[in-house]
Order: C-alpha cells, then sequence, then structure tokens
C-alpha cells in the first residue's frame, strides 16, 4: 500500500472506534476518509496500481489494467459507504461492484501466471491480486449485511433506538412508527 492509502485506512479505523462509541465526529470522520479514498482510487488509481522497480528506479506504469481497477475499486468503496450509511441504492452498487472486482480478480490472477511469468511483473499482479481480494471481501460482506444489523452494531447502547427502528424498517409504509421512531430520536437529542 502506497502511503495516502496507509492514512485513509488508519483515519477509517479511528472513525469506525470513534462512531462506535458515539463521539461526535465519528460518522463524519468514517464518511469523508472512505469518500477520499474512493476519489483516491477514482482519479489516481493508475498511480496506486502502478508498480515502480526501485533497484533501477524506472517506473512502469501498467495503465491499461490499472485505470480501470482504480475506477473499480473507488466504485465498489463508494457502495461500502452507502451500506455502512444505510443510504438507498447501495445493494446496486455492491453488486455492480462485486461482478466488477470478480471480472478483475480473474483477469489478474490469470494476468499473474501468464504475463507475469514473462514480463517479469509478479511482484505487481500479486499485490494486485490481493488488494483486489481484500476489496472483494469486503464488497460482498458488505453487500450481505443488512442495515438493521448496522445499525444495532453502532446504536448498541441504545436498545429502545434499535427497536424503534426495526420496527421503522419491517413496517415501511406504517407513518406512525415512524414518526415514534423520529420523535424518539427529536428526544434523545434535545436532552
Amino acid at each position: 500500500m502506497k502511503l495516502p492509502e496507509k492514512i485513509l485506512v488508519g483515519l477509517f479505523l479511528i472513525g469506525i472506534i470513534l462512531r462506535f462509541f458515539n463521539i461526535p465526529g465519528g460518522t463524519t470522520s468514517f464518511m469523508f476518509t472512505l469518500l477520499g479514498l474512493s476519489l483516491y482510487y477514482l482519479f489516481g488509481g493508475f498511480w496506486a496500481f502502478s508498480y515502480s522497480d526501485k533497484k533501477n528506479g524506472i517506473k512502469e506504469n501498467k495503465l491499461w489494467f490499472s485505470i480501470p481497477l482504480g475506477l473499480v475499486a473507488g466504485y465498489a468503496i463508494l457502495g461500502i459507504i452507502f451500506k455502512w450509511m444505510i443510504w438507498p441504492g447501495a445493494t446496486i452498487t455492491l453488486m455492480n461492484a462485486s461482478f466488477f472486482l470478480t471480472g478483475s480478480f480473474m483477469a489478474s490472477i490469470i494476468l499473474l501466471y501468464t504475463l507475469g511469468r514473462k514480463l517479469n511483473l509478479r511482484n505487481y499482479f500479486r499485490s494486485t491480486t490481493i488488494r483486489i481480494s481484500v476489496l472483494l471481501g469486503l464488497t460482498v460482506g458488505s453487500f450481505f449485511l443488512k442495515g438493521i444489523q448496522i445499525f444495532s452494531f453502532f446504536h448498541s447502547g441504545d436498545p429502545e433506538l434499535v427497536r424503534k427502528f426495526e420496527n421503522m424498517q419491517n413496517n415501511p409504509e406504517n407513518n406512525a412508527m415512524a414518526n415514534e421512531y423520529w420523535d424518539y430520536v427529536d428526544k434523545k437529542n434535545s436532552k
């Protein structure tokens, strides 16, 4: 991993911890670091997934594979943000990202064993395969999480809030349950 990735992943983990303990700024930190990582991959994927030969100091950019991979990685991280913030559209985004990441994973394995040996690029394709597999695991894992599981994880200290949220999610057409949930949230925030 390159330095910007390490910094953003570290800030993301700090944001998760802050959000879990309901410390102010946790959600904002969590969301903006993942958004930063997504933008980093979207616009800098060619650099993030490039290979540098440290012995000769020659940088070989594999743009034909790095640019599409950066776009797919950025899209997958946007889907993870959508899912963990319980926003609409997360399922479709994660499903598309999983599809493209699976194709990229298979392509990187094929390229690892064919072109990697011929062009002496085993390290490039090995690190790319590891990154894709980790991101694919996170994407598929987030895809199978339900919104109530995420909500109950982050609000485990208030079981009444979790119960009201679950009732509202299970009965979306019942406005009384939605009003009961929002009244409870307003009452809790006004304290």
